[in-house]
């Protein structure tokens, strides 16, 4: 693992490594983070507004109905990951490691930064519960911290295609730690050594149980056969962080 984005983003999961690979990623977050984890068949933006209505979570969704296969909701602290109940396992797990991601980069890390700035006090702007104050907003600024409820990454056109180049970015950042989470590259690496790219795909795949696309993409990242440059590699230029 390099870039140290990574290492903070792999810090603040409290995840360690697993005996065995695949890991056991539901379970685990269960443990280290504030997160539940949620199957619903036929995952759609109104279908989880539904669910959150029906267990008095009210949280506004601005964007168009299509199908997905997982998304992050934040309120309070608490996340909700929903997964789409019908996809393979291979699929569920990668789709779960790229949503914690999500809370992790857009939401667990920026918090922490707020109340490290800010203390307590900053909680309840952090919450929804209180609006940010002129002093909150001068630090805010001055330290480069941003305040307020965290906007859910659910902006895509009526395919499901990514339309904002800032989306686009959180999402490779996303993968990037994904990937890092269900197959940390030292430990892939060690795996691949000099297998062939068609080899190389299908031992991440069974061997840290990543669905067959997501294999090849990550080999490919680790085996250096396309030119990444360090932003698509890792989702930000060395100097693009805090």
């Amino acid at each position: 693992m390099s870039g140290s984005w990574l290492e903070e983003a792999m810090d603040a999961s409290g995840l360690s490594l697993p005996p065995s690979f695949p890991r056991d990623l539901a379970a685990e977050v269960a443990v280290t983070l504030p997160i539940s984890v949620v199957l619903l068949e036929n995952l759609s933006p109104e279908r989880i507004q539904k669910w959150l209505f029906r267990r008095g979570v009210h949280v506004e969704v601005s964007t168009l109905e299509r199908s997905m296969h997982g998304c992050p909701v934040v309120k309070k602290g608490h996340g909700f990951i929903f997964l789409e109940a019908a996809d393979a396992a291979d699929e569920q797990r990668f789709s779960l490691a790229h949503e914690v991601a999500h809370f992790i980069l857009d939401y667990l890390l920026p918090r922490n930064r707020a109340l490290a700035a800010f203390d307590e006090r900053i909680s309840p702007v952090l919450d929804g519960n209180r609006s940010v104050s002129d002093e909150d907003f001068l630090v805010s600024f001055l330290e480069r911290i941003p305040l307020g409820t965290r906007g859910k990454l659910m902006d895509r056109d009526g395919s499901g295609a990514i339309g904002l180049g800032k989306i686009e970015e959180a999402e490779k950042r996303a993968d990037r730690l994904a990937f890092e989470i269900l197959a940390p590259a030292a430990i892939a690496l060690s795996v691949l050594k000099e297998a062939p790219l068609e080899k190389a795909s299908s031992s991440l795949a069974s061997g840290f149980g990543l669905p067959p696309h997501k294999a090849q993409e990550y080999a490919e990242v680790l085996l250096g056969s396309k030119r990444f440059s360090i932003r698509d590699l890792f989702g930000v230029e060395p100097d693009d962080h805090d």
